[in-house]
């Protein structure tokens, strides 16, 4: 997955206000509803200049976990089945798709989480 590319997600988490960092939450006040991503590379097999990816967004509250449902609700309008497409800055295509989402259990009380992935295939413009 390319830095435009997390960019590009990021850009699109901004625009829906979903409070989003990539790898760990680093700002110093930690909302109660949280989003942090991270990402898995499929192996190129070709030469198209096509690149996949599994991007993994994983959500945190201490509130009701229909936030996180609301929430999750919202970055699958943002990535819909038929795919998010757009052209990044450097020239590359890019095309995000909603896969699935599913609970994850917590170790500490009171808190509640979800797993949402996106497919991630970009596209080398040159």
């Amino acid at each position: 997955m390319t830095v435009e590319g997390i960019g590009y997600i990021n850009e699109c988490l901004e625009s829906i206000e979903i409070p989003y960092e990539f790898k760990e939450w680093t700002s110093s006040t930690i909302p109660d509803t949280y989003w942090v991503g991270d990402y898995i590379d499929v192996p190129i097999v070709n030469e198209s200049g096509e690149s996949e990816s599994t991007f993994i967004l994983t959500g945190t509250t201490k509130n009701k976990y229909l936030e996180l449902e609301t929430m999750k609700e919202q970055i699958e309008v943002m990535f819909p089945y038929y795919g998010r497409t757009d052209i990044l800055e450097n020239g590359n295509g890019i095309a995000i798709t909603f896969t699935n989402a599913q609970p994850l259990p917590s170790v500490e009380v009171g808190v509640r989480r979800i797993q949402v992935n996106l497919n991630v295939k970009e596209y080398r413009g040159n």
